[in-house]
């Protein structure tokens, strides 16, 4: 049986790559609008022309989330208007990663939306909490992302709007 909060495509050639940093990138929703809010994701490079993108996705109800991992021919989009990058601590491999992510007290595979269909870049963070606290991503990176959404925050509230909406796990 298939888990629907969980959605593999093209992973199988990138499962056992290893991760040498993280890319917390955000696109705006609406392209054609400056002050769009952005859609957050997680780009894990492996080398300077592939990445496993981890992108928290609302499903048909628009509100239940499922995991889209997804191998990628590049480090990360091309739309992103904002981006956050940290270099692994320690070697994980994609597969180690998605299971780390997976497995419980985590499931970060389940998750549901805030009431308005936001939540993507709390997704993002508590995931990054996660890497930090298992020592895979260096200490203060979660205080550094929070700095730097602050900052972007000054220069445009619309898009990086505070404090993030929240949705919770499941």
């Amino acid at each position: 049986m298939s888990d629907p909060t969980l959605y593999l495509r093209n992973f199988t050639q990138d499962r056992t790559s290893p991760i040498l940093r993280f890319i917390l990138s955000g696109s705006p929703v609406n392209p054609s609008d400056p002050n769009s809010v952005l859609h957050w994701r997680i780009y894990c490079v492996t080398d300077k022309s592939r990445s496993i993108k981890f992108d928290m996705m609302p499903g048909a109800d628009a509100r239940t989330g499922y995991l889209s991992v997804t191998s990628c021919g590049y480090e990360e989009s091309r739309s992103r208007t904002a981006g956050f990058t940290v270099a692994a601590a320690v070697s994980v491999k994609s597969q180690d990663l998605l299971t780390f992510l997976c497995q419980p007290p985590r499931c970060r595979n389940r998750y549901v939306y805030s009431s308005d269909g936001a939540g993507c870049r709390f997704w993002c963070c508590t995931v990054l909490q996660d890497l930090e606290g298992a020592g895979i991503v260096p200490s203060n990176t979660v205080k550094d992302f929070d700095a730097y959404i602050q900052q972007m925050n000054r220069q445009n509230p619309a898009a990086f709007p505070l404090p993030a909406a929240q949705g919770r796990f499941y």
